[in-house]
């Protein structure tokens, strides 16, 4: 099945994206479908709405120890859902042509900050100090107009220093990684659909 035959149905999309693919597949993942981040803390100032992604994988929250999970749960879980990945670090947002590129691209750097900022608090935790490595542990994938793009996202240090507190200290940087037009060319076709599966399968 080609991308245009799907049409904008973002379940289709989804599907048609990662295939076949079962939850053992993708070890010590939880993937989840439809998931809206309604429960962390913000990094602007509400400008900007909570998405509802359409794909997403994490961590088993039931893998981490309850006064962590407590700990962070602003910056980590996600939601409330029972079955709700613990610090997701790859998902994928599915838009309609409506909106512009530059509002997809927006959302995806914003979404993949939140993202890399719940696994930087992870990896922090009960830590003196805060070491910033320039390594991407946050993957971000949109699909609009027929084009699937994939943004690799990195905390980096504030400069200058706005405090003291993890908040204060932290910014976020967003590259785009690599990018398939999909609806062109069955070449472009085969490899980006090839290359988000293995995406997929990021550690």
């Amino acid at each position: 099945m080609q991308v245009n035959a799907i049409g904008a149905d973002a379940n289709l999309i989804t599907q048609f994206l990662i295939g076949d693919t079962t939850r053992g597949e993708i070890c010590g993942s939880c993937p989840t479908r439809g998931l809206h981040f309604r429960s962390l803390q913000p990094l602007t100032d509400g400008g900007i709405s909570s998405p509802t992604l359409d794909l997403c994988y994490g961590a088993r929250s039931d893998e981490l120890d309850g006064k962590v999970l407590k700990a962070l749960s602003g910056h980590s879980l996600p939601s409330k859902f029972k079955y709700c990945p613990l610090a997701p670090n790859l998902f994928l947002e599915v838009h309609s042509n409506a909106r512009s590129t530059a509002e997809v691209s927006r959302q995806a750097c914003y979404v993949g900050a939140i993202c890399a900022r719940g696994i930087r608090s992870l990896q922090w935790y009960g830590k003196p100090d805060f070491v910033f490595d320039g390594n991407a542990f946050t993957l971000s994938a949109t699909f609009h107009d027929g084009t699937l793009k994939i943004y690799a996202i990195w905390p980096t240090k504030s400069f200058p220093s706005r405090g003291d507190s993890y908040e204060t200290r932290v910014e976020f940087r967003t590259v785009l990684a690599v990018a398939w037009i999909m609806k062109t060319s069955l070449q472009g076709y085969q490899d980006g659909l090839i290359a988000f599966r293995n995406v997929m399968r990021f550690d």
